[in-house]
């Protein structure tokens, strides 16, 4: 069986710059990986092309062994569900609506039109993400916080095999933080593979089974929490070494 994510050497340069140099892994079902960087990296490049986005300009990338090129959107959305670090919502669509955009792989419909098991997986996506109490609501009237909600609760209700998020814990306060790891987990439990992009060390550490760090577009580490974030990759990539209390200062 192929693994929902596989990328050979892929690279993307773009105005003669590399935004990502030869980066191979793959993503196998069942895992939760953190990936980090300082900023700058090419996480969110990276991810994007995960996601079939944007195409590599050498390498393939593949969704469960088939080139992502070579799939239709559709084909794609059924595969991947992806969480784009820029999350803006301009129209007053409500919050169930955009939730019920993660069907587009089966079809997809606004929320009345969806069929009984599609508008099944939209509420029980709204209500692991703490959203359905303000789902029908505006997401123009929604706070960040609440319109993250709804946007996490449209990648989990496409039910895809591999889920790709970009900072999935901007605008969140800490329990909803705590809460939203906790959900990815569970994912990840239920077979799917996870990848997310953090800023938080401390929390890819604390919840992640594999970590992959980037710096300058190359994947300089790839392993368990406590290889990838060693006091060598700390001081190195990120300029920082940990405290007597476990925190992170300068170098």
């Amino acid at each position: 069986m192929s693994a929902p994510l596989s990328l050979e050497a892929a690279g993307l340069i773009r105005n003669d710059r590399a935004l990502v140099r030869h980066v191979s892994l793959e993503l196998g079902p069942g895992t939760l990986t953190c990936l980090v960087g300082p900023n700058g990296a090419g996480k969110t490049t990276l991810i994007k092309l995960a996601a079939g986005i944007i195409p590599p300009t050498s390498g393939a990338v593949r969704l469960g062994g088939e080139a992502v090129g070579a799939l239709h959107a559709r084909q794609r959305a059924q595969r991947v569900s992806w969480l784009p670090q820029d999350r803006m919502s301009a129209w007053a669509m409500r919050g169930v609506d955009i939730a019920a955009l993660g069907q587009f792989g089966q079809g997809g419909a606004p929320y009345e039109r969806l069929g009984d098991n599609a508008r099944a997986a939209v509420d029980r996506a709204l209500t692991r993400c703490g959203a359905a109490s303000f789902a029908h609501r505006p997401m123009t009237e929604l706070s960040g916080g609440e319109r993250a909600r709804i946007h996490l609760a449209r990648v989990l209700a496409a039910e895809a095999p591999l889920l790709l998020l970009d900072e999935p814990l901007n605008a969140l306060d800490p329990r909803h933080q705590l809460d939203v790891m906790a959900v990815l987990r569970e994912e990840a439990e239920a077979g799917r593979a996870v990848l997310a992009a953090l800023h938080d060390l401390a929390t890819a550490r604390r919840h992640a089974d594999r970590v992959l760090v980037m710096d300058g577009g190359e994947l300089v580490a790839d392993g368990p929490p406590e290889t990838a974030l060693s006091p060598d990759i700390l001081a190195r990539v990120f300029a920082v070494v940990q405290d007597g209390a476990g925190g992170l200062e300068p170098v």
